[in-house]
């Protein structure tokens, strides 16, 4: 029987999302049993024992392919209906607790329901909040029965499906191919031992793992672009689901509180932000835009998301922007839209060359004062050095040429990251920076022509820049390569806000010499 607190607590999207990845599952192993005919069909010139054989097994192995494919077909309709079902029986309950509310009535973590007061004098209202209250049992009573039932039949349903019951081999269902969890490298792990292990595994063993644990997979440097793209996209519809439903419960309260507001608020920016990255994934290679690559996706506290405009894993030219203070997961929109920018201008710059520019949300960034330290650059620079060494591992064929960008505090977050432990860059870009942590290139252990910084004239950053984080990289004394920087023509003793987010402006110097400084030009 499901109680009204697992009601409560349903997230009827799960359910949807388990659809979506069994529909996959089923078509992706149709595939397979239609290559798997096609390569049968190749072996006609060869003839003998083996080759009987070879057919024989290949033709058994079809025949598993198929219904094993058939098999998982019937699975999604099961749960969509119970997400129907689940979906309705969640919304009786939640109106059955708004009404309650409304007459001032109770309603349990149990599913019991508060008995009336009664005044003196007040018989007719009395009677009529009896009668409201045995309404809201009775409704009460026939959603959790009729979602246990629509679970009930879901479970039955399933279970006739089980492999043992339709005669499936575990080979034909990819049992085989199961990873334990509790095996997968650590994400403190060695990026080039994560390659060699995704490299060990069978295609079953790869698969089983990005939808089974999409959320170790995802995020783990040493795994191809590609499949974390897969595992993330995948994370990132789950956790939409979460955030829905929970939304929905918000959302149906009459009185919520300020904390309960404030949740819905963050709720709502944080969808946003997941849905600004969904459209970005959808957009078709053209011309004017390549393919994004969702690397990382993560919610919780200030969120974290990686998304790369082209394949890193087989680019030329791979860049790292990494964004300055106050950026978390709901400012994703603006970087992407400055990461696509240099990737058409770098693009322009050398048609011959493909090039990767990556948005890289991967450290909780200061927030205004907190910026005058160096903390979250500290606690930020094991996170960037295995990214950037995972870009070297999974890369395909000759090394590609790597930059790290970095605006604003961003700058800091990378100079702390070259300076303590080495990072796998060929070359850096500093934007509007509040100083490195260092006072000379020599102690970033990049080659000082290499090296390549740029400050607005009125950028706010530069009247600031000599208290913080050390001699600024845009300093001639600092020994890298300084490059001019538009100003917003609007001179203040003090800079001004729009200056320190002009470097991606269209058309400015500032644009195009990034753009060449990304191709080795």
């Amino acid at each position: 029987m499901v109680s009204f607190g697992d009601l409560r607590r349903a997230e009827p999207g799960r359910f949807e999302k388990a659809a979506e990845n069994w529909s996959d599952h089923a078509d992706r192993l149709s595939h397979h049993a239609d290559d798997l005919a096609a390569k049968v069909v190749e072996l006609d010139g060869w003839h003998g024992e083996a080759a009987d054989a070879a057919r024989a097994h290949f033709g058994r192995l079809h025949e598993q392919f198929t219904e094993a494919a058939d098999t998982m077909a019937q699975i999604p309709p099961i749960l969509l209906d119970l997400t129907d079902q689940t979906t309705t029986a969640r919304d009786q309950l939640l109106d059955v607790v708004r009404r309650a509310q409304e007459v001032s009535l109770t309603v349990y973590e149990d599913g019991r329901i508060s008995a009336p007061s009664q005044g003196p004098g007040h018989q007719g209202d009395f009677d009529d909040a009896v009668a409201v209250r045995d309404e809201l049992v009775m409704l009460l009573d026939t959603a959790l029965r009729d979602v246990s039932e629509a679970d009930q039949t879901a479970a039955a349903a399933l279970a006739e499906l089980l492999p043992e019951m339709v005669g499936l081999t575990a080979q034909a269902i990819g049992a085989e191919g199961q990873v334990p969890r509790d095996s997968i490298p650590g994400p403190n792990t060695d990026p080039a031992d994560v390659k060699d292990w995704w490299d060990s595994l069978s295609p079953a063993q790869q698969e089983s793992l990005i939808y089974a644990d999409s959320d170790l997979v995802g995020g783990l440097d040493g795994v191809p672009a590609e499949v974390r793209d897969r595992a993330n996209r995948l994370l990132l519809e789950e956790q939409r689901a979460e955030l829905e439903d929970r939304r929905e419960q918000l959302e149906a309260m009459t009185d919520r509180g300020p904390r309960s507001q404030r949740e819905l608020d963050d709720i709502n920016e944080t969808l946003a932000a997941l849905e600004d990255i969904r459209t970005r994934l959808e957009v078709p290679e053209s011309e004017s835009a390549v393919p994004a690559f969702l690397m990382k996706i993560d919610i919780e506290g200030n969120g974290r998301a990686i998304v790369a405009a082209g394949n890193p894993d087989e680019a030329d030219n791979v860049v790292t922007s990494v964004p300055g203070m106050t950026t978390d997961l709901t400012s994703v929109r603006m970087q992407m839209e400055r990461s696509d920018v240099v990737q058409m201008t770098a693009s322009m710059e050398d048609r011959a060359a493909a090039t990767s520019v990556i948005t890289w949300i991967g450290y909780d960034a200061p927030k205004n004062v907190d910026a005058m330290e160096s903390d979250s650059a500290r606690n930020a620079t094991a996170a960037l050095i295995s990214f950037q060494e995972g870009l070297r591992a999974t890369h395909h064929g000759e090394p590609s040429n790597n930059t790290v960008m970095g605006h604003s505090y961003g700058s800091v977050v990378i100079g702390h990251t070259a300076s303590s432990g080495g990072i796998a860059a060929d070359n850096l870009i500093f934007a509007g920076s509040p100083g490195v942590g260092v006072d000379h290139v020599s102690e970033l252990g990049i080659p000082a022509e290499n090296v390549h910084a740029t400050m607005a004239d009125d950028d706010f950053i530069g009247s600031i820049e000599a208290f913080v984080h050390g001699r600024s990289p845009a300093d001639e004394a600092f020994g890298g390569q300084v490059f001019e920087s538009p100003t917003q023509g609007e001179w203040s003793p003090l800079g001004t806000l729009d200056a320190h987010s002009a470097y991606w402006d269209p058309e400015s110097d500032s644009l195009e010499r990034m753009g060449r400084i990304v191709v080795g030009q």
